[in-house]
């Protein structure tokens, strides 16, 4: 990080930053650094939910599931408790879906489950900001419960 801001002038130890590497020419050997500042986005009234779903403290630890079909997807969301539920954003990915869900105490039982019908591919204190990157926001908190509570009308033949 010192070269990077000796060579650019780009001061990585101002705010959070991103790092991504990439191979730099086939069969180099070397590898190119992409170092970028992250914006923290504005919240409106409408983002309030999600930035509560999305908060970066530091002391909280975060679960990520990968869902590779879609019928996984909704075994696993038809059958978490609306608690879990609520501290829960679904992303979809290039290949499928993804849960984040928050690590706590009162989550185990939703943990254990998740693992049933997906894989756990990740966990981490940033893990919201990488998602918003790669992946496309679905539904997170109410947005989330309410799409759980439509597949359980559907699968009980409810209309």
């Amino acid at each position: 990080m010192q070269s990077i801001k000796e060579q650019t002038g780009f001061d990585p130890y101002s705010g959070r930053v991103m790092v991504e590497a990439v191979p730099a020419k086939e069969n180099s050997g070397g590898i190119v650094l992409f170092v970028k500042k992250v914006k923290l986005k504005k919240v409106t009234a409408v983002k309030k939910e999600k930035k509560r779903a999305l908060s970066s403290v530091e002391n909280i630890d975060v679960m990520m599931y990968e869902f590779r079909e879609f019928g996984d997807l909704c075994g696993a969301l038809e059958r978490m408790d609306r608690e879990s539920l609520l501290s829960s954003v679904l992303y979809k990915m290039k290949k499928g879906y993804c849960i984040l869900l928050y690590k706590d105490d009162d989550v185990k039982k939703t943990h254990k489950l998740l693992k049933e019908y997906a894989v756990r591919v990740r966990s981490g204190v940033n893990m919201d900001i990488v998602m918003e990157e790669y992946g496309k926001n679905i539904a997170s908190g109410e947005k989330l419960a309410a799409m759980a509570e439509g597949i359980r009308s559907l699968n009980s033949g409810e209309r």
